[in-house]
């Protein structure tokens, strides 16, 4: 992840993709997270577009019960920007104000937003960035980001999703 876009036209950008859809092909397992769920829906046809500004702690609402009990999780979101639904994709996740939050493709799982957020991520992440935070549909601050406690069920869903990912596989 990072400031570029998915639609940006350096060439990493786009080799990036065509190994994206490399690994999917092959039938190798794939999570790609924020920018790596936009790069495997653009690799697919997808369109990138400009979404309401995210960012911080907030809620998503699960569709499926796959891969935790849960229907709903506070996580962190951090982008302004996402995609289309990728033909044949299967949606998992969305919030109120972008309905593509997470989908299955294949072998592969995207996801718009960040499970695997750790304090010193956030902490990192705020300190770069704190001006996007700024720009928010949320309610949040600077220091309520980075104090926010990380939910421990974050890590217990990821590991579920990779696990998923993992013996579907082989």
């Amino acid at each position: 992840g990072g400031p570029m876009s998915a639609n940006d036209t350096e060439q990493w950008i786009q080799n990036e993709r065509q190994l994206i859809k490399e690994v999917v092909v092959s039938g190798k397992p794939m999570l790609g997270i924020c920018l790596g769920a936009q790069q495997l829906a653009k690799a697919y046809g997808s369109d990138i577009v400009s979404t309401p500004k995210e960012v911080g702690w907030h809620s998503v609402t699960s569709l499926t019960q796959n891969f935790y009990p849960s229907k709903e999780y506070t996580v962190l979101h951090w982008h302004g920007e996402g995609c289309t639904k990728p033909c044949h994709a299967t949606p998992l996740y969305s919030t109120e104000k972008w309905e593509n939050q997470g989908f299955r493709l294949f072998n592969a799982i995207g996801l718009q937003f960040h499970f695997e957020a750790t304090k010193e991520t956030v902490k990192e992440i705020v300190e770069a960035d704190s001006l996007f935070l700024s720009l928010s549909i949320f309610s949040v601050t600077r220091g309520g980001t980075i104090d926010f406690p990380v939910p421990d069920e974050n890590k217990d869903i990821l590991f579920s999703i990779l696990n998923t990912l993992e013996r579907e596989v082989k």
